[in-house]
């Protein structure tokens, strides 16, 4: 019945159809639904009721299906909802209300909605969010709030939604964010602000975001934005790759890539960096990865033996800071591996060279292939060499 020309449904019009698992109604030009226009469609699943002239929605218009999962009501005139408007679609799990002319949502309006996974609100006129109004949403991974008039989030708007993915937030008239406004979504993965009338963003405003792994702020007034996001173990924005990440004298140190330049990033998380290091990569290399047997080594140096690579070999040697290297397993009789990786960089004529070591242990039990792993260590370390040649150690 799609696209049929249709300007009313007569009450009663599908009795009869107790079996009847989709309706499709889009693209008409409804008006208005009588009050019982889907008594007894007790096994739809699935009703579209898009691109039509609707403005308003009866009371309990939806009683009886039960089983819906999908309804989709965009593209009408709908200028309000009523509290009870989805009462008895506890197994709704998509439901899309965007370009209609929505102007504000009933605290209330999603209550009973608990298996919904998908709300999509984008291009209606909403200039504000009720607290609560998401309340019960747990399964929710998908909201669009795109193409909107919303100025600023209420902190705690989004709380309970621990299981969203996604927040479509573009295109709105967002001057400002405050601390709190993401509380909760620890799940979140894509963060949509592009468009907006941001010019700041205040530190921590997106902490606790540790799933977080696109973020657009483009096309606002302050872009492009510093963002340290403060995530529960790593320095490294969204737009980087982590390389390396480990803790040292209870701080964290991150070396973040992006676009071929490393910056390493050091200090306690919650606060702004310590220490920042940044330039273009000279070099970047896999050093040795070796099984050993009856083999003692303590530090870089000792590993300059095991390339044949004359300039890696220097480099080695050259890595050797003796407070962030020492305290490396000796393999004495047993068979291991280790393993490292080198990164040089350069910034105001200062090179930085960055590592990280691995090595584990076994013994294993004579004739037989059975092992047992009885030691394992990793070191990071990153050296400093200034433009006298001088080599500093940072911690």
């Amino acid at each position: 019945m799609w696209s049929n020309g249709l300007t009313t449904l007569s009450e009663g019009v599908f009795d009869g159809l107790s079996n009847l698992e989709e309706l499709r109604l889009s693209g008409n030009e409804l008006t208005a639904l009588p009050p019982r226009a889907f008594a007894g469609l007790s096994s739809l699943q699935s009703l579209g009721l898009d691109y039509n002239d609707l403005s308003a929605l009866p009371d309990a218009i939806f009683a009886g299906l039960g089983g819906l999962r999908s309804l989709s009501l965009g593209g009408n005139g709908l200028t309000a909802l009523s509290e009870g408007a989805f009462d008895g679609l506890s197994n709704l799990e998509d439901l899309r209300l965007s370009r209609n002319e929505l102007t504000t949502l009933p605290p209330g309006v999603f209550a009973g909605l608990d298996r919904l996974e998908f709300l999509a609100l984008g291009d209606n006129d909403l200039a504000a969010l009720p607290v609560g109004v998401f309340a019960g949403l747990d399964r929710l991974e998908l909201l669009a709030l795109g193409d909107n008039d919303l100025a600023a989030l209420p902190v705690g708007v989004f709380a309970g939604l621990s299981d969203l993915e996604e927040l479509r937030l573009h295109s709105n008239g967002l001057t400002e964010l405050s601390q709190g406004a993401f509380s909760g979504l620890v799940g979140l993965k894509r963060l949509y602000l592009r468009d907006n009338d941001l010019t700041t963003l205040s530190a921590g405003v997106f902490a606790g975001l540790s799933s977080l792994q696109s973020l657009d702020v483009e096309d606002n007034p302050g872009s492009p934005f510093e963002l340290w996001l403060r995530r529960t173990d790593s320095w490294c924005t969204v737009q980087q790759a982590e390389f390396i990440n480990f803790q040292r004298n209870g701080k964290t140190v991150s070396i973040c890539g992006d676009d071929g330049v490393l910056t390493y990033i050091s200090g306690h998380l919650g606060a702004e960096p310590e220490l920042r290091y940044s330039g273009s990569v000279l070099a970047t290399f896999g050093g040795p990865s070796v099984n050993a047997t009856e083999v003692s080594y303590r530090n870089l140096a000792d590993l300059a033996g095991w390339t044949d690579d004359p300039e890696e070999s220097e480099l080695l040697k050259e890595l050797a800071c003796a407070n962030a290297t020492n305290g490396f397993i000796e393999i004495d009789g047993r068979t291991g591996f280790f393993s490292s990786t080198v990164y040089v960089f350069r910034n105001g004529g200062w090179q930085y060279e960055v590592g990280g070591e691995w090595g584990r242990t076994f013994n294993v039990s004579e004739g037989t292939d059975e092992y047992e792993e009885v030691a394992n260590h990793a070191e990071y370390f990153m050296t400093a060499r200034s433009p006298d040649e001088q080599v500093h150690c940072l911690n």
